[in-house]
């Protein structure tokens, strides 16, 4: 398995318009614990695999924290077992990279896709779903770049998307966590991706900033949707 290290994205339900685009399946998770929704990741990967269409899935998680395959325990500010107090679950993941969260209010990009169908590999994926979530992004009024050095997204020094990749016989897994709501408190149980100092933003945090009312999910799955599909459907 080769395992891409970066950053991370998320999710919630509803009715998102055609889940079929050329060579591509979307389907809303909705609300899931982190579990369940790797066993439905992993029968993604499987079938992808075998050479069905490749998949894109929308989900937000109950409260967890997942352990990268590069992850350093130190950057737990809580033992697993005072993270299980707070209602708060601990697994370890496939992809690359360190420690991450997700929660209600994150929404969780899994892109199951197979990078023969693909030009560029692993890198140019991970840039193609850097540029789908900055257009996602702007459309929502936010501004937020890249930076070659620190994967993921970021606004004026705030992380606002996060990215983690695992590949295995070329076909990608997990994906990127966009922060949708305000509340980021699960965040501070963690040293989010083993950057100490960084600062977690969202889409509402930074439309208040901006005097702008907040979105919904539901509108921002919306609007990632359609830029996803325009980034990975094939021709």
């Amino acid at each position: 398995m080769i395992v891409y290290t970066g950053s991370y994205a998320i999710a919630a339900t509803g009715d998102l318009g055609s889940n079929t685009k050329p060579g591509l399946v979307f389907r809303d998770l909705g609300r899931m614990g982190w579990a369940e929704a790797e066993a439905v990741q992993q029968q993604n990967v499987a079938k992808v695999q075998s050479g069905e269409p490749d998949t894109l899935l929308f989900v937000e998680h109950e409260p967890v924290v997942t352990l990268g395959r590069n992850a350093d325990l130190s950057h737990l500010r809580l033992s697993p077992e005072k993270l299980e107090q707070q209602g708060v679950a601990l697994h370890r993941a496939s992809r690359g990279g360190d420690v991450t969260c997700h929660f209600p209010g994150q929404l969780v990009v899994y892109a199951i896709c197979d990078l023969k169908r693909r030009q560029g590999g692993i890198k140019a994926f991970v840039a193609l779903l850097e540029q789908a979530a900055q257009l996602a992004a702007q459309d929502l009024s936010i501004s937020a770049e890249r930076d070659p050095e620190r994967r993921g997204l970021w606004v004026r020094g705030r992380k606002l998307v996060s990215v983690g990749l695992a590949v295995s016989r070329q076909v990608t897994s997990h994906g990127l966590a966009l922060n949708v709501g305000r509340d980021l408190n699960v965040f501070s149980l963690v040293t989010p991706c083993g950057l100490a100092g960084v600062e977690p933003t969202s889409l509402n945090l930074e439309r208040e900033k901006q005097g702008l009312a907040s979105v919904t999910m539901e509108h921002a799955k919306h609007v990632c949707k359609q830029r996803f599909f325009e980034a990975l459907a094939l021709a």
